[in-house]
């Protein structure tokens, strides 16, 4: 029986040790959702098999020791916190999992976090403590030595995805440089005093180990010095703060011994200060690509404003792209589409307060703060024991780490390494407890039915993590090859199986809905109008299932407002059930100029379908308040002139209608388009002005400025003449510049002749209604134009 128990006993020691040499080293680019992803991934298993040892183990021994801590309650309070705002989430599924990209912040992960921590504590002792040290020690050295051999370009495998420089198993250049700058005190104590650390005996070994640590201090300078480019002067001074603590409580420790035992620390505090004092020339340019985030002062604006929403508990974890979208100001119009959606904020504490608010945000500093006070405070109590120089590194890895964190973008890999030191520091303190505590915070249970039913449940638990870390793993590798697949039909298959291997994920279900339009426009093209229709009900109920999952996605409620937009095009009783999808749009995106310009259109078009006046009128002024919005929005885009122009028009403000389409001609001077509107526009001012003047000379009205078109304009009497004036004029010369641009553009013909023959001026008319005609394919149009204005040739 012993040697079961002993079997897994170490079988759970080396289970954990694989979380920490595995876990920040392992990538295979297989999946779309990043290295972040497939980290946290292998973790789950790796974790579920730990707990699987351990509880096998204890149902043997038939005797669970469980240790308490004084974290214990906070660990609880923060998990109720964080179960809370799960459950009154904008986005349950998001907050629960995790949304796309951001799985780390999700609650799932934290209960992991727990798990693991409680793990940790219950299997500790130095030994193990140790083993655990070292497997993180060599798991930073190889991605250091990895990483610095990458920008070097010297490949080690023959991976497709590795061929790009800026790969590197973290993720994102800005992530690689904050491992580095978190874990460069632990490589320089590990350099200097490995015999302390590592515990050597042989020479050799002892050596060669060091050689290694001390290589990759050298790396890890070198790349810092490469991605230069990356580093602000706040990370220089939280790197150079690190290694005068270690030379501070080096100093402390080895007391009167030679100065080359400093020499390491030493070298790295003027090599930093050589980097930060060095002009910017390149003697090495690996071309990194520019990465884009939000502002630290954006991100404080977004989270302060989430907080009048949700003050105590936030939107729910892992969904801050809900509050940017929210809240977001109008600067992000200056792209043209306005569709930038961010996924996490610059800086942990900006992110928690807008995902957990300040119930949750203050629950995680309490935590960090004790964790970090308590380690120093036994590092400055033990600093002459041997074992406090591994909490000594881990200590300042965590207080680094967090300190960038708080001001950088954090991924999920550095946000994963910055839990996982939070646990392996704060699981460090039950090494330093005496014996007599050691035995007062224990929990013995030796009651078989309640191992068993504790291992039945942790088991349950943890086969379920198995099985849905798997299923996520799989559907996201799917998901990675459809986005690398050429063929539209590869993609689409490949989409199809990674929602059936896991149909929780939105994304999954919008990129689909998305290849299926691109397809429906290709067989439209082709005219196969059967599978047209099959394509758009299929990316419609693609689309109706990735909002039924994350409801408060901006994106997922665009898609859907579009594609039913497509197909019913704002008519009848559709135009309500459209308008409520951008509604909703206009909601969660309050400053993005689209749905305001969207719900114009569907004014204007549900002002074309009724025939009573005043709710005619009413749906005109909607749709101008609408195209005021966005202008408001978007100031340098044209379109909502152009509309404010047409719904102007539509109330018979010619004057306002011109005024609003000049504007967008100034935004778009050689739009066609517009130059012939403006022409048109003064051309139906033009008739008007005849029509007030006769009214004026038969009855002696002054009509004054007002722009009346109840009666009509008359466009197509052209039995009746007017005479020539200003208005003809402007309307002349824009008819003409749109030809100047484009000589065969058949409106500026059409209404050249029109106005032509309304101002008898016959041999100009003859000339334009001549290109007109020769211009046109033979058709209905063509047929309509001779009839119905030929007549006047004849």
């Amino acid at each position: 029986m012993k040697k079961y128990i002993k079997f897994f006993d170490v079988l759970t020691t080396f289970l954990i040790s694989l979380i920490f040499f595995l876990t920040p080293l392992f990538f295979l680019g297989f999946t779309s959702k990043g290295f972040g992803f497939e980290k946290i991934i292998l973790f789950e298993i790796l974790l579920s098999f730990s707990l699987i040892s351990f509880f096998v183990k204890s149902l043997i021994e038939k005797n669970l020791i469980l240790r308490k801590t004084f974290l214990d309650w906070f660990w609880l309070i923060l998990l109720t916190i964080y179960f809370l705002a799960t459950f009154i989430s904008v986005g349950i599924k998001d907050s629960l999992i995790g949304s796309f990209g951001n799985i780390a912040q999700g609650f799932i992960f934290l209960i992991s976090i727990t798990i693991f921590y409680y793990l940790l504590i219950n299997t500790i002792n130095f030994k193990r403590f140790r083993l655990w040290f070292i497997s993180l020690s060599l798991s930073v050295l190889l991605i250091v030595f990895y990483s610095f051999f990458q920008i070097l370009n010297i490949l080690f495998f023959s991976f497709k995805f590795l061929e790009a420089i800026p790969f590197n198993p973290i993720g994102s250049t800005l992530s690689l440089v904050i491992f580095l700058v978190t874990f460069l005190p632990l490589l320089i104590i590990n350099a200097f005093k490995t015999d302390k650390v590592i515990q050597c005996s042989e020479k050799k070994k002892y050596l060669l180990i060091k050689t290694f640590f001390i290589l990759g201090v050298v790396f890890n300078l070198l790349l810092l010095f490469f991605l230069k480019i990356y580093i602000s002067l706040g990370v220089w001074i939280v790197a150079l703060f690190a290694i005068f603590l270690i030379l501070i409580l080096s100093l402390k420790k080895i007391g009167g011994e030679k100065f080359r035992n400093l020499a390491i620390p030493l070298l790295s505090l003027v090599a930093i200060i050589v980097f930060i004092l060095s002009p910017s020339f390149e003697i090495f340019n690996p071309k990194l690509p520019i990465e884009s985030s939000l502002s630290s002062g954006v991100s404080w604006n977004i989270a302060r404003a989430s907080l009048k929403d949700n003050l105590l508990l936030g939107s729910g974890p892992s969904t801050f792209y809900y509050n940017f979208s929210r809240f977001r100001g109008v600067e992000f119009n200056s792209f043209n589409s306005g569709d930038i959606w961010m996924e996490r904020a610059t800086g942990v504490i900006f992110n928690w307060l807008s995902d957990v608010g300040t119930l949750g945000t203050l629950g995680l500093l309490i935590i960090i703060f004790l964790i970090l006070y308590n380690s120093f405070d036994l590092i400055r109590k033990n600093i002459k024991k041997d074992n406090v120089l591994k909490v000594l590194p881990l200590s300042l890895a965590l207080f680094v780490i967090f300190l960038l964190s708080i001001f950088l973008p954090v991924g999920d890999s550095i946000y994963f390494i910055f839990f996982l030191l939070i646990v392996l520091v704060s699981s460090s303190f039950i090494l330093f407890l005496s014996n007599k505590d050691l035995k007062e915070n224990l929990v013995i249970i030796n009651s078989l039915p309640v191992i068993s039913f504790l291992s039945l449940m942790f088991l349950f638990f943890s086969l379920v993590f198995f099985i849905g870390g798997v299923k996520m793993f799989r559907a996201d590798v799917y998901a990675h090859r459809s986005i690398l697949s050429d063929s539209l039909d590869d993609k689409i298959k490949n989409m199809e199986k990674a929602t059936d291997c896991f149909f929780y994920e939105d994304k999954y279900y919008y990129d689909l809905a998305n290849y299926y339009s691109t397809k429906l426009v290709k067989d439209a093209s082709e005219n196969k109008s059967d599978l047209v229709w099959d394509n758009l009900n299929k990316a419609t109920n693609l689309s109706n299932k990735a909002l039924a999952l994350s409801p408060n996605r901006v994106s997922n409620v665009k898609q859907i407002a579009g594609l039913y937009e497509s197909i019913y095009l704002y008519s009848g009783e559709f135009s309500n059930f459209i308008e409520n999808y951008y509604e909703n749009y206009k909601f969660l995106e309050p400053n993005n100029f689209q749905p305001y310009f969207k719900l114009a259109l569907i004014k204007l078009a549900k002002a074309d379908l009724v025939d009573n006046e005043i709710e005619k009128n009413k749906y005109i002024d909607e749709a101008i308040d609408n195209y005021d919005k966005a202008q408001a929005r978007k100031i340098d885009w044209s379109l909502p002139y152009y509309g404010k122009s047409m719904a102007l028009e539509k109330k018979g403000d010619l004057s306002g209608a011109i005024n609003e389409l000049n504007k967008a001609l100034d935004l778009e001077e050689n739009n066609i388009d517009y130059l012939v509107g403006l022409g048109r526009l003064y051309f139906d001012k033009g008739i008007l002005e005849n029509k007030n003047k006769t009214d004026e000379d038969e009855f002696g009205m002054d009509q004054g400025e007002k722009e009346d078109v109840d009666d009509g304009l008359e466009h197509y009497d052209l039995s009746k003449k007017v005479q020539w004036n200003d208005n003809f004029e402007k309307a002349e010369e824009f008819f003409i510049k749109s030809l100047e641009l484009n000589s065969e553009y058949d409106n500026s013909f059409y209404f050249l002749s029109l106005l032509y023959i309304k101002t008898n001026k016959a041999l100009q008319a003859r000339e334009y209604y001549n290109k007109l005609i020769n211009n046109l394919d033979d058709g209905e149009v063509k047929n309509y134009i001779i009839t119905e204005v030929g007549k006047y040739f004849d």
